[in-house]
């Protein structure tokens, strides 16, 4: 395992994720009526000048980084051909074991308008397996290989 390989990996899928992430975000809110307001208002919500709330911006990294460090073992177990059929395989199946899980266990148990819900089933949906490409590609071109 190559760790510096696994990090400049994760930081490519970090950047992936993180751009779609504020794009959807601006999506969401042009879609959904008082997409920010709902959020910001629910109870357990750190306020946005809340010092913590600056990790928040490293979550796209730290899956970016846990997408790279699984790739690095099981990306060879994916059959497609192709770095992009390949990551898009692989971010699809993290999207799966990820997301749809969580996401189920909020529509059954949290009182959350559908809207909202599916807003963050969907984000992931085109997130991961984008990421997932750059993660493929990546680690095809043997890029920071030793």
């Amino acid at each position: 395992m190559n760790l510096k390989k696994i990090v400049g990996a994760g930081l490519v899928a970090g950047v992936i994720i993180f751009l779609i992430m504020i794009m959807m975000n601006f999506a969401f809110e042009a879609m959904i009526p008082d997409y920010g307001e709902w959020l910001a208002g629910q109870p357990g919500m750190r306020a946005w000048d809340d010092p913590m709330m600056l990790l928040f911006f490293l979550h796209p990294f730290v899956y970016g980084l846990a997408m790279a460090g699984v790739y690095s073992q099981l990306g060879d177990c994916v059959k497609a051909r192709g770095f992009v059929k390949k990551g898009l395989v692989f971010g699809f199946l993290v999207w799966i074991v990820a997301t749809v899980p969580g996401q189920f266990l909020v529509l059954t148990s949290m009182n959350y308008p559908l809207a909202i819900v599916a807003s963050w089933a969907f984000a992931p949906l085109i997130e991961l397996p984008l990421a997932g490409i750059g993660l493929a590609w990546f680690f095809e071109k043997r890029i920071l290989e030793e």
